[in-house]
């Protein structure tokens, strides 16, 4: 027997999803506010009026926090890229993700201590739309596998040098991109 109605069950169910939510969009005003060394479960907690007790309820600890948030960065980012029609199109996609969410792009590249880098799995699935477009169309006399690392890393590398202010403003290191791929 259930030991609450299924009415009151899908209610705390909901409140439940509401508050990780709220948890998880205030790491990430803070984190984009003073950058992610700033964020501690104790902030987090002081900024939403919450006992740090209660915060720890809804995650364990800061790292399944920032997993979570990185979790929710790739399914952003590979929702970006789902019916991008070629490698240009894919980097210019992931280039203006990591310059509107740059909280979410360094969790998403291991930039941020305390979150464990993403693994082969997760950016095999965030970056499904670019490893079939490479199983299609490799690179001049390479396989679909190193086509998509090729990318990859320039791209990244790319992107991590505009975000350091190495390229130039946004708008040139954009169109320097999209040269560079085209």
């Amino acid at each position: 027997m259930p030991k609450y109605s299924p009415e009151y069950q899908a209610i705390r169910d909901q409140e439940i999803l509401d508050m990780r939510a709220r948890i998880l969009s205030e790491a990430r005003k803070l984190a984009r506010a003073s950058g992610w060394q700033s964020v501690s479960t104790r902030r987090i907690a002081k900024q939403m009026k919450i006992s740090s007790a209660l915060l720890y309820s809804y995650f364990d600890d800061k790292g399944a926090l920032l997993r979570e948030l990185q979790l929710q960065g790739m399914r952003e980012m590979g929702a970006r890229m789902q019916g991008q029609e070629n490698s240009t199109d894919m980097s210019l996609t992931l280039f203006d993700f990591a310059l509107a969410q740059p909280e979410l792009f360094a969790l998403l590249t291991g930039q941020v201590e305390g979150c464990p880098p993403p693994t082969a799995d997760d950016l095999t699935g965030t970056c499904r739309p670019a490893l079939e477009f490479f199983q299609h169309h490799p690179l001049s006399g390479l396989d679909a596998e190193t086509s998509f690392l090729k990318w990859w890393s320039l791209t990244y590398g790319f992107i991590l040098s505009s975000i350091n202010g190495m390229t130039g403003g946004i708008t040139e290191s954009r169109s320097t991109l999209s040269a560079l791929l085209s």
